[in-house]
């Protein structure tokens, strides 16, 4: 009996043989907070400082500022939005993390390791949300559901 409970436990904490709706509630749950994170802390604030911002933000790719703004600001909000519904997941989640591996990896290649930090843990989440799709629990989900049921 104590082996099946330590093993049961084990097991447990271990997330070994997690359920695909355990999957999909921490997927659903990574989309929302970074999709939310992303929306307001980034796409928000450079919607409101537009006139500001656009004419002074970097070019790394050499589009011009206000293509390069607008690029950014369209990965940033409708990226962030298409990613919280899971909507075109990956292909949102794609876009988001090349515009975070240009910021990381081109815009803030001579700071300190602190001062890019974020658009690296950013990399890294929209990376994994490219990988892994998003759950059971989305858009791309339940419209895949009706097309393989038209089927």
């Amino acid at each position: 009996m104590k082996t099946f409970i330590k093993g049961s436990m084990l097991k447990s904490l271990s997330g070994i043989g997690a359920s695909t709706t355990t999957l999909s509630v921490g997927l659903l749950f990574l989309r929302v907070i970074s999709g939310s994170a992303m929306l307001f802390s980034h796409g928000w604030p450079k919607i409101l400082g537009w006139p500001l911002m656009a004419n002074a933000f970097p070019d790394p790719l050499g589009t011009g500022s206000m293509v390069a703004f607008i690029l950014t600001v369209l990965a940033e909000v409708v990226g962030s939005v298409m990613i919280i519904t899971g909507f075109l997941t990956r292909l949102a989640a794609g876009i988001i993390s090349f515009t975070m591996a240009v910021a990381f990896f081109i815009v803030h290649s001579a700071d300190n390791f602190s001062v890019k930090e974020l658009a690296f843990v950013y990399l890294i989440i929209f990376l994994f949300l490219t990988i892994t799709g998003p759950g059971k629990y989305s858009v791309d989900n339940h419209l895949l559901g009706k097309l393989n049921k038209a089927k």
